[in-house]
């Protein structure tokens, strides 16, 4: 149960940091992200982070919009 917590704490973290790189505007990034006992890295949390390069992605316009849903049409 604690690492779960960990994991759930560290993630938001993460979140944060790249919102506030995204609203700043720095060009730089380096996320760093926990893995689970064997070294992995959960595949849906590898695309969502890279999802953020794109800035079309849903990802990115939810950290844009800070973390609303998008806008359908």
């Amino acid at each position: 149960m604690l690492t779960i917590a960990a994991f759930a704490i560290s993630i938001v973290s993460l979140m944060l940091n790249i919102y506030l790189i995204v609203k700043t505007k720095k060009i730089s990034v380096k996320v760093i992200t926990k893995s689970d006992v064997q070294e992995n890295i959960k595949a849906e949390v590898q695309r969502s982070w890279g999802n953020l390069i794109n800035p079309n992605s849903f990802e990115s316009k939810q950290i844009k919009r800070g973390y609303q849903m998008p806008k359908r049409r």
